[in-house]
């Protein structure tokens, strides 16, 4: 694992790989924010980036997770492996979401999604980022303490920096929206046609 922060401004990790007692020399991306036209959701608010700390396996499925909207419904099950994570909302808020499991005798794998306004750290280096931070330091500067005193934490800095919540909250595309495109993009192809002659157009 490694070493994730959030203080209401920033979210900001370490770029280290530990695996099999040891941190790997390769650098690698532990922040991520949707695609163009991609739409994430956590709890029914718009999630704008997410910073996961786990085997690069994981990255994917969450994605995918956060691409259906992610609540405490999801189904657990597709995620390989532990690992935490930090998922920032549009409202500012961020959310810890952990691996669990339901009860002893029932061993299902589900999701602990906790929101927070204030500031929050996961990952081995936790303890150290969220010390600092209680004193009023920023999320930069608790990984930076984390790197230097957690074995399992290291490399650079990542920083993503959260922007001022909308006016007005956002919400999930329609499949109404698509359709209206769609017919759109119809009535293109239909004057194009028009203007052609007798170019074919083939419509996909």
């Amino acid at each position: 694992m490694s070493t994730a922060a959030f203080d209401g401004k920033l979210l900001v990790t370490d770029s280290a790989i530990h695996t099999g007692g040891q941190i790997s020399p390769s650098e690698f991306r532990k922040i991520y924010t949707p695609e163009e036209n991609e739409y994430w959701e956590i709890c029914g608010v718009k999630a704008i980036a997410f910073a996961l700390v786990g085997t690069p396996i994981v990255y994917p499925q969450f994605r995918k997770v956060l691409q259906e909207g992610m609540d405490h419904s999801s189904d657990a099950t597709v995620f390989d492996g532990s690992f935490e994570a930090i998922v920032v909302g549009e409202n500012g808020a961020g959310y810890q979401i952990i691996l669990a499991e339901s009860n002893k005798d029932v061993k299902k794998q589900i999701l602990q999604i906790v929101p927070a306004t204030g500031f929050l750290a996961v990952g081995d280096g936790d303890q150290f980022a969220l010390a600092v931070m209680s004193v009023g330091k920023s999320a930069r500067v608790g990984v930076k303490a984390a790197i230097n005193l957690c074995i399992e934490s290291g490399g650079n800095l990542q920083v993503f920096e959260v922007p001022p919540p909308p006016e007005t909250p956002s919400v999930r595309p329609t499949a109404t929206k698509t359709a209206e495109t769609i017919e759109k993009l119809e009535q293109a192809v239909g004057e194009l046609e028009k203007l052609t002659g007798d170019v074919k157009v083939t419509k996909f």
